[in-house]
């Protein structure tokens, strides 16, 4: 009988200093698999990485996991016209693994198939309803539908979750509905999110308590919105002085450390927020670090 051990890559279901979003696999092999693929991922090796699974596949045939690894690596590569049914012979396999679903819906977000990324991340919420990320991936597939009303609405699933990953979202997703042809107008969040506090009126709210972390967060993101990044650094580093452990804080100061290019101070960001809140980091790893 396999030997199974665990690897998380890029969607992941048990979050680590290397984890991404819900692509968990158990391999045959033992440990020199896991740390082949490691070190596959960490250099960027998706060739490799292919070739392994096909020699993988050669010996076990069919194998759900293996797939899902050769279909990982295959969108890696921009291959996704070949990811797609490797990943669906995947979950034939083994339908209830969380990681061809998470991946089959990446894939169906390169190809703009925003309809069908809808449906796979649906599967992941009915596979793994206790996972923000889950919720928070289904709430972006929703946002490039340009199906706003759903959007409002998966945003309660992603706070009842992860406060820190809702504050993300609301961000990443709702601030931008305002405008389009259809509103948030009628829903309490989306009215919240279209009427954010202008910079000036942040400040005076940290005149009032210089304290909160939650405003020097929201002040930093306000200075990144208006492209003035100096600004934006330090109050987001004062935000991580007044509360080491904000995760929002963390997030956006590593996001904004990411597209200065300074990928070295990222990744330690990406260290302190994984202690702060995995699941946020698990996300930031996905987006900025792993790409």
């Amino acid at each position: 009988m396999l030997r199974k051990t665990w690897l998380v890559v890029a969607w992941a279901t048990i979050y680590v200093a290397a984890s991404g979003w819900f692509f968990l696999f158990p391999l045959g092999g033992g440990s020199s698999n896991t740390n082949n693929l490691q070190a596959m991922q960490k250099r960027g090796d998706w060739s490799g990485m292919l070739e392994e699974a096909n020699i993988q596949l050669g010996r076990y045939e069919k194998n759900a996991d293996w797939l899902n690894v050769k279909g990982y690596a295959l969108m890696k590569l921009n291959r996704c016209d070949e990811a797609i049914p490797v990943l669906k012979a995947s979950i034939d396999s083994k339908r209830t693994n969380t990681g061809p679903w998470g991946n089959l819906a990446d894939c169906y977000k390169q190809q703009k198939r925003f309809a069908d990324m809808v449906g796979a991340v649906e599967e992941l919420t009915k596979l793994r309803p206790d996972l923000a990320q889950a919720w928070y991936a289904l709430g972006e597939a929703h946002y490039l539908s340009g199906d706003t009303q759903k959007v409002a609405k998966v945003y309660n699933e992603v706070y009842s979750r992860n406060t820190a990953l809702a504050a993300l979202y609301k961000q990443n997703f709702m601030p931008a509905t305002e405008g389009r042809t259809e509103t948030l107008a009628s829903t309490p969040t989306a009215q919240k999110a279209a009427t954010a506090p202008s910079i000036n009126e942040i400040q005076a709210r940290l005149a009032a308590d210089p304290t909160s972390s939650k405003d020097w967060t929201a002040l930093g993101t306000a200075y990144a919105s208006a492209g003035e990044i100096a600004e934006a650094e330090r109050a987001l580093k004062e935000a991580v002085r007044v509360n080491p452990k904000d995760a929002a804080a963390l997030y956006n100061l590593g996001k904004l450390y990411q597209g200065k290019g300074e990928r070295d101070k990222a990744r330690e960001v990406y260290q302190q927020l994984n202690a702060a809140d995995p699941d946020l980091a698990a996300t930031f790893f996905r987006e900025y670090i792993l790409p």
